[in-house]
Formats: structure tokens, C-alpha cells, sequence
């Protein structure tokens, strides 16, 4: 069965170039710079799903030592870490983090992109093997990887710098709320969403879940951390972004993103 691909988007917004984005996360804050001269559309929808708090409470699904760390699949949503831990190993059944989408799919802009390159900490859009099936999954690079280039749209680079000015914007917040009954017994209720072109980015997943050991010791951590009180002020690291970038794995948490402008 051949499945249906989700129509293409073009974003309303319409990026100046100068902003950025605040990745508060359950390891630290990573400021990224955006492109948004050289991958308008890429970035006008990144920034739309961030303002909407699509990213809000979404947990980092696929990690791979050395090549990137994947975040932005609503299926993790209501997920705790050691779900979606479990569940990228086929231990949950019917629940697929990397499969999810948000209703729509927009262009692909590598190949008019002057800065389309994987370097240490750049931030691109995950797809599948299909032209302009990228929706709302994303994934920092961990090294420099020419190889993905001419595959994957670049539309950041994070970045170790921190205006003061920012600090007013990172308000404390709620933290996300899971599921203990579902954390308890690792069996959730909840379902994922729109699954209709799930062949956009399950691929991409695939290639990137974590194969060894190294990253089971990581799940207590990041249980422990997803449960910390401290506000997001709190953990607004000056210049830190690359260290948070490789501190990520998989179930660790996006609290929120902000947009500066």
C-alpha cells in the first residue's frame, strides 16, 4: 500500500535574518542562530511551530554517537523518558516516535541554501527517502558530515554566545506533565498523532537510534532531571550551546523554544 504524502506548506511567516532560537532544555539552554535568508520557508515553519508550543514538552527520539541527536516528533509528546526509550527499541507496541508529523509537509531548500552545511552543532530538518516530505522533525549534527549536504535542509548552527536581554524572556514555566501510570508500566494511553505520511522521517529515525548500552545508563539521569524544579532562568547557560548539543540522548526533554526576533 502506497501511503499518501501531506500537502505542502508555505509558512506565513516571513524570517528577517536576525533571529534566533532558545532550545530550553532538560540539559541546558542551546541558542541557535536561524537562518532565515537562506531557508526562509524551513525556518518561517520552525519558528511558527515553536510561537504554537508544537515543541513544548517533546522529547529527543533517535541519537547516534559522533552524527546527530533528533528531536521534534509529537509522538513523544505525552511519552516519559524511559518510554520513548523503550519505545525506539520496539518494546511499546504501536508506538512509533519518528513517525509523527504536524498535518503538512514543506519544501526542501538544500540545494539554494549558500550555508547548507552539517557542521558541529548545525541544526537541519529530518525527512524520509521521499522530494519535500520534511514537516516539523529536526536534528542538531554532531560533527562536520559533508555526506548529508546535498540530503538534508540546514537552517541553523548553534551557538556559544548570550545576550542578558534574554533573561527576560525566560520566564518560568510548567514543567510537562507525563503520564506516571504510563511511566510506571511503560504501556501508554496515549495516541500518536497524525501518522498518515509517517514515511517522511521514520527512515531518517531508523538510522539514528542508539545501537549500544552507552545511552541506558543515561535514562535515569534524564528521569531525574525531567523532574527537577529549578525554573528555565535557571538553567540559562551563557555559553554553553554545543555542550548541551552533545549532552543530549534519547528521552531527554524540550521544555520550550523561544524566538527572539
Amino acid at each position: 500500500m502506497t501511503l499518501v504524502q501531506n500537502p505542502l506548506r508555505v509558512p506565513d511567516y516571513l524570517p528577517t535574518g536576525k533571529e534566533r532560537a532558545l532550545f530550553l532544555t532538560s540539559r541546558g539552554t542551546i541558542v541557535v542562530e536561524l537562518f532565515g535568508l537562506d531557508a526562509a520557508h524551513t525556518v518561517g515553519n520552525f519558528i511558527e511551530l515553536a510561537q504554537s508550543g508544537f515543541y513544548d514538552g517533546l522529547k529527543f527520539h533517535a541519537y547516534k554517537e559522533g552524527s546527530v541527536v533528533a528531536g521534534g516528533c509529537p509522538v513523544t509528546r505525552n511519552l516519559g523518558p524511559a518510554q520513548v526509550h523503550a519505545a525506539v527499541r520496539g518494546v511499546l507496541h504501536g508506538i512509533h516516535p519518528g513517525t509523527g508529523d504536524a498535518g503538512y509537509c514543506i519544501a526542501d531548500e538544500w540545494e539554494q541554501n549558500a550555508r547548507n552545511r552539517h557542521l558541529n552543532g548545525s541544526l537541519a530538518m529530518a525527512h524520509g527517502s521521499a522530494a519535500n516530505s520534511a514537516s516539523c522533525q529536526f536534528y542538531f549534527s554532531l560533527a562536520t558530515q559533508p555526506e548529508f549536504d546535498k540530503q538534508f535542509t540546514v537552517f541553523g548552527q548553534a551557538v556559544d554566545v548570550w545576550d542578558p536581554a534574554w533573561d527576560l524572556l525566560l520566564e518560568p514555566t510548567c514543567e510537562p506533565t507525563l503520564v506516571s501510570s504510563c511511566e510506571s508500566t511503560l504501556e501508554s494511553s496515549c495516541e500518536p498523532v497524525n501518522n498518515s505520511a509517517c514515511e517522511s522521517t521514520c527512515e531518517f529515525t531508523a538510522r539514528f537510534v542508539a545501537t549500544d548500552d552507552s545511552d541506558a545508563s543515561h535514562i535515569a539521569a534524564v528521569s531525574d532531571s525531567s523532574k527537577a524544579t529549578k525554573s528555565d532562568t535557571d538553567r540559562s547557560n551563557s555559553c554553553e550551546s554545543l555542550n548541551v548539543v552533545h549532552s543530549l540522548r534519547i528521552g531527554d526533554t524540550i521544555k520550550r523554544i523561544v524566538i527572539v526576533k
